[in-house]
């Protein structure tokens, strides 16, 4: 890291816990939707809603993203973007499954 890099992130670090309170907020809010509509489902794999991130005892999530697993991605993503509502698939191949 040069110390250009190096000033730079000492200015972030000021706001680090801010940004990720807000993000933890945004998570909660993301979920209490998810159960309060019915498609947030307890199920490892339910057949019609989504799969929730969760954060596990002791662990404190930063939330840099919240992952949904649904199983018809791809019929989400279309219902998504016909109401402008964005979504990305970050790992469209799994790591397993990606060439050397």
């Amino acid at each position: 890291m040069d110390g250009f890099q190096g000033a730079v992130l000492a200015v972030k670090l000021k706001y680090i816990g801010a940004w990720t309170e807000a993000r933890r907020a945004l998570a909660a809010r993301y979920h209490a939707l998810f159960c309060a509509s019915r498609f947030g489902r307890g199920r490892p794999y339910p057949e019609h809603g989504v799969v929730l991130p969760r954060e596990l005892p002791g662990a404190r999530h930063v939330w840099h993203q919240y992952v949904i697993r649904a199983p018809r991605r791809d019929a989400l993503r279309e219902f998504l973007s016909a109401r402008g509502i964005g979504s990305e698939i970050y790992y469209p191949l799994p790591l397993h499954q990606q060439k050397r």
